[in-house]
């Protein structure tokens, strides 16, 4: 085999890893996993929540992902549809905002 189909067949291979790690993310943020909600605690110095609600420090809250995963502030108009794409070929802070809204156990 020649160096550049290596090269090239490389490259599908990168392409194909890539978009088969979108889909993984795409069915686990569309089929959340964990059922029940997430707790998390509240920053030091509260916070406001819709502008109505105060809770203080420490409280403890939680959000279930099947909700928080169909935000479409985070994900787009289109949060409830099968997307891979979503998770490809974007600027660094929008991967940002994909993964701070991702509600899945990493590095287990």
């Amino acid at each position: 085999m020649r160096t550049v189909s290596r090269v090239i067949w490389w490259e599908r291979v990168v392409v194909l890893v890539q978009y088969t790690q979108a889909c993984m993310k795409e069915a686990m943020r569309i089929m959340t996993p964990v059922g029940m909600e997430m707790p998390r605690y509240v920053i030091p110095g509260g916070i406001v929540i819709g502008g109505q609600f105060f809770l203080p420090e420490g409280t403890e809250v939680g959000a279930a992902g099947f909700t928080f995963h169909r935000a479409e502030a985070a994900y787009g108009q289109d949060a409830k549809l099968f997307k891979p794409e979503r998770w490809l070929d974007i600027r660094d802070d929008e991967r940002a905002i994909l993964e701070r809204n991702y509600l899945v156990v990493r590095n287990m």
